[in-house]
């Protein structure tokens, strides 16, 4: 497919800034610790790590599983980058952990003493992350591990959970594959790195023989929608549904009843992300969803005043962008913060953010709970602070 309008230059100069950023923040004497198997990500991951921090601070891992068929290529990126290397071969011990499943009685529907080709084809992936972890902890300064995931991979969840999908940082998971092939020309890296045919270099197949299309297919469909094929669009949609899990962190299961203390924490805690340069008047709200789930917001001010949006309508929002539409309690905190770590008043909730709490809940329901500390509130119904209140059900036919 066709890049035109992607400039390939200036992604460049944008994800090595970010790197730099990134590692100011999180690591600033820390090294960067990649996994090189000789395939384009790596390469071209490695060669942005070099241009962002410096060749002294990334450290390449090539991971053999026994012998590895194409490892120069490996050898061939580390020298082009000019990066140190070590060698981990982890074929004992993908072949030890292996006999030791097997010979623990994991069991497949068909044969009780085998481990699924899945499971086999996804261990390895799994030790070279642990590798690479041990490797890193154990530099001068620390080490980052980098994932060198694409757009397109991530999309269709190419990728071993745990294994190459984790990593401390991801400079090139907003990027398609062929987005990538254009950066790694303009980094001049050599074109039979970049252009080799990718390969997860275990079970003996290219990525597109496995996945079974092509992807300046995929890009094209995730780009513009378009796929002629309809075999290959509904295969591209149902990989994508069923690897979202993937990219998601890992979810956690609310408490089954969540006090009001543990409301006013949430919402003081977000009031110290509030943008209030100008009224210097910082709020924090926190919302129950009728599921158990919390969400948070904080007021953002704008120098065009009206532009302002409060804390309460902000916490809404993010509870409905995430799906929620029905909400059983909002704990709200703000204003000026006294010496005992007390808020100077009360921060009651603005008519228009009373109005669009009416939209989410039954007014008779909703608790809001006005806050000066985490001990010092008090509780009333939105049907209080809203009586006679218009909602959806006087616009219903």
């Amino acid at each position: 497919m066709s890049n035109r309008g992607f400039d390939a230059a200036a992604e460049i100069r944008h994800i090595t800034a970010w790197i730099r950023e990134w590692f100011s923040v999180n690591g600033p004497s820390a090294s960067a610790v990649i996994g090189l198997s000789g395939g384009k990500d790596s390469t071209i991951v490695a060669k942005l790590l070099t241009e962002a921090l410096g060749a002294d601070r990334v450290v390449g891992v090539l991971m053999p599983d026994g012998i590895q068929a194409d490892i120069d290529d490996a050898v061939e990126a580390a020298r082009i980058n000019g990066i140190r290397t070590r060698i981990v071969n982890i074929g004992g011990a993908a072949e030890a952990l292996l006999h030791a499943v097997e010979t623990a009685g994991t069991a497949t529907e068909s044969d009780e003493s085998a481990l699924s080709q899945d499971a086999r084809i996804n261990l390895p992936p799994r030790l070279r992350m642990t590798a690479l972890y041990a490797v890193a902890q154990s530099l001068p300064g620390g080490g980052r591990v980098v994932n060198t995931c694409n757009r397109s991979e991530d999309y269709i969840g190419y990728s071993t959970k745990y294994g190459d999908a984790a990593g401390d940082f991801s400079p090139c998971a907003s990027y398609l594959v062929t987005e990538m092939l254009a950066i790694g020309d303009a980094l001049g890296l050599p074109a039979g790195l970049v252009h080799k045919a990718p390969s997860d270099g275990l079970c003996g197949k290219t990525d597109e023989d496995r996945i079974g299309f092509s992807y300046a297919v995929l890009d094209r469909y995730i780009q513009t929608g378009i796929c002629e094929d309809p075999t290959v669009r509904e295969r591209i949609d149902r990989m994508h549904l069923a690897n979202l899990h993937k990219l998601k962190t890992i979810p956690t299961c609310p408490k089954s009843a969540c006090s009001d203390e543990d409301l006013i924490r949430a919402a003081l805690d977000a009031r110290g992300r509030a943008y209030a340069p100008y009224s210097h008047y910082a709020v924090g709200a926190a919302v129950l969803a009728e599921d158990g789930q919390i969400f948070t917001g904080a007021n953002v001010e704008n120098a065009s005043y009206g532009a302002t949006n409060c804390a309460e309508r902000t916490a809404v929002f993010h509870a409905v962008s995430e799906g929620v539409r029905r909400l059983a309690a909002i704990a709200v905190i703000g204003g000026a913060e006294e010496e005992s770590g007390e808020m100077s008043g009360e921060a009651a909730p603005c008519g228009i953010c009373r109005q669009v709490l009416r939209e989410f809940s039954v007014p008779e329901e909703l608790d809001i709970i006005i806050a000066k500390s985490i001990t010092d509130y008090r509780k009333i119904k939105l049907s209080d602070l809203l009586p006679d209140s218009f909602g959806p059900e006087n616009l219903a036919k």
